[in-house]
């Protein structure tokens, strides 16, 4: 018998774990990426609000001129 168990071997495969390097996509993310992402979005949506707006100002300033 081979020190390995049988043929069926694969590196990081024990216990019912996914081959390493593997994504699981069957296992739903934690809840605080979910948390994280949420709050990513609305901290890029409410900086991209902000930037457009100050670009309105300056051009609004710059034709006053």
């Amino acid at each position: 018998m081979s020190v390995l168990g049988g043929s069926s071997f694969k590196p990081g495969s024990q216990h019912g774990e996914p081959p390493r390097g593997c994504l699981d996509h069957t296992r739903a993310p934690p809840a605080v990426f979910s948390e994280r992402s949420d709050m990513s979005v609305v901290v890029y949506i409410v900086l991209t609000v902000a930037i457009f707006a100050l670009l309105g100002l300056i051009q609004k300033l710059v034709e006053g001129l």
